[in-house]
C-alpha cells in the first residue's frame, strides 16, 4: 500500500507541496542525489494543464537535491501539436529558465515493452527516454473524462507512449489498456495537481473550477 497526502493549499505553492511531501516521508525518501528524474506534467490542452508553478516548484526542491530532472509529455495528435502547446503553457520557457530538457515523445524512439498478463495489449510502444531516467514522478491534473470518468495519475501515463498508441488504446478498449500500461511502467512518486480541476467534460473544453487541493 502506498503512502497518501492531501494538503488544502493555502497561498504558496511550494510550500504546499512541501508540506504534501513530508507527510509521506520528503522528497528525499523518493529521490537520491545525482538521480535523472522523469517529470510527467499533463499538457493536453491550453486549459486544464498542470499547473506550471507547482511543476517549477518541483523542479527546484529536486535541483536543491542535486537530482537532474528533465521534463517529457506527448499529447493527442502529432508532434507539432505537443510543440505549440509547450510554448503556450509556458512550459518552454520553465525548462529554459532552468536548462534542463524537454522531451517531445511524440518524436521519441518507440521501446517496444511485453505487458505481463495482458487484458487488452501485449505490446506496448513506450518512449525511449522513460528507460534513461532513474526515477519517475507523475504530475496529472485532476479532471472528469468522457470515457473513463475520471483522468488521474494512471491515464496520465498514456503520454508515455509514441505516436499513434494513444489512439489505438481507445480502439482496443481504454480501461483495460491503462491498466496494461500501469502494469509496465511504474512511477515512483505521484504528485496530483487539485488546485484546480475540471467538471462537466474532460479531458478537454469542460469547466474549470478551484480545489485548493
Amino acid at each position: 500500500m502506498g503512502r497518501v497526502s492531501l494538503i488544502r493549499h493555502q497561498g504558496d505553492v511550494k510550500d504546499s507541496l512541501s508540506q504534501a511531501l513530508n507527510l509521506i516521508g520528503g522528497l528525499g525518501r523518493y529521490v537520491r542525489p545525482n538521480e535523472r528524474v522523469l517529470l510527467k506534467p499533463n499538457l493536453n490542452d491550453i486549459q486544464g494543464y498542470t499547473n506550471i508553478t507547482l511543476t517549477e516548484s518541483l523542479i527546484q526542491m529536486l535541483l536543491d537535491l542535486r537530482a537532474r530532472p528533465f521534463m517529457a509529455e506527448s499529447t493527442f495528435g502529432e508532434a507539432r501539436m505537443t510543440n505549440a502547446l509547450f510554448r503556450q503553457t509556458g512550459y518552454s520557457d520553465l525548462a529554459a529558465k532552468y536548462g534542463i530538457d524537454l522531451f517531445n515523445l511524440n518524436q521519441s524512439q518507440p521501446v517496444i515493452v511485453k505487458v505481463a498478463h495482458p487484458l487488452a495489449i501485449e505490446g506496448i510502444r513506450i518512449a525511449k527516454e522513460v528507460f534513461e531516467a532513474d526515477k519517475i514522478i507523475n504530475l496529472p491534473g485532476i479532471k472528469v473524462h468522457y470515457a473513463t470518468g475520471i483522468s488521474l495519475c494512471l491515464k496520465n501515463l498514456k503520454g508515455l507512449l509514441v505516436g499513434d498508441q494513444k489512439r489505438q488504446f481507445h480502439e482496443i478498449g481504454l480501461e483495460d489498456a491503462i491498466v496494461d500500461l500501469n502494469n509496465s511502467i511504474h512511477p515512483h512518486l505521484n504528485v496530483v495537481d487539485a488546485l484546480t480541476g475540471m467538471e462537466r467534460m474532460g479531458p478537454r473544453g469542460g469547466d474549470i473550477f478551484e480545489l485548493n487541493l
